[in-house]
């Protein structure tokens, strides 16, 4: 074999050797754990319990009240990190750190409950996503009422608050999202719950998303 063979097969040997390093990074966006903290401040727990709504967990969400100098309202919802059959697609919790883009699959419900009258009205909120345009801006995602989870794409809150993305090696932080009903989730509740007036200004989730990335 002469020395030009020779160098060729070296050359594709090192090319090989960089494409093998380089396909796991690509992979990486995937994650391996996760979870979501989403505080309801006093303000809106305050304007909602005005109107006798109320916010519940259903399990693997937890729910804790906090009592500072006021009410808060605090959930804790698990994200499901493996893959799974999403009508007829095979969808996967996914996260871009370079360009912030991502969608946070959830599990657990929340619902909610208008108590005013003899009978309680409740409203349940499945299927949570958290969905991240960019590095800015995100999208709550439902799926309302008693439809299969994930089924139906209800964005029913958005946050464009400037956020804290920080991480070490491979977790990460992202802090300050700050969740308010858009105009079509605060309708969709009036009209389960049967009250006006939700507010779209107050924020509903003071949002904290933690993962692992694979």
């Amino acid at each position: 074999m002469g020395s030009r063979s020779r160098f060729a097969l070296v050359v594709l040997a090192a090319l090989v050797a960089v494409l093998v390093i380089a396909v796991p990074a690509m992979a990486s966006s995937y994650l391996k754990k996760g979870g979501s903290q989403l505080l309801t401040p006093s303000s809106m727990v305050t304007s909602l319990q005005g109107k006798h709504v109320s916010i519940n967990a259903i399990a693997p969400v937890v729910y804790k009240s906090r009592v500072q100098k006021n009410l808060s309202w605090w959930f804790k919802d698990p994200i499901y990190a493996k893959a799974f059959k999403n009508g007829g697609a095979t969808v996967r919790t996914s996260y871009d750190p370079k360009t912030g883009k991502g969608v946070f699959y959830h599990e657990g419900s929340l619902v909610w409950v208008e108590a005013s009258g003899a009978t309680h009205l409740k409203w349940k909120w499945q299927g949570l996503r958290v969905v991240a345009l960019n590095k800015t801006s995100y999208q709550l995602v439902v799926t309302a009422g008693n439809q299969k989870p994930y089924i139906a794409n209800d964005i029913v809150a958005v946050s464009n608050h400037s956020t804290k993305i920080t991480h070490s090696g491979k977790n990460y932080h992202i802090d300050g999202v700050q969740f308010k009903l858009t105009t079509a989730g605060a309708t969709q509740l009036q009209t389960a719950l049967g009250e006006t007036d939700l507010s779209t200004s107050l924020i509903l989730f003071d949002s904290d998303i933690y993962f692992t990335l694979k």
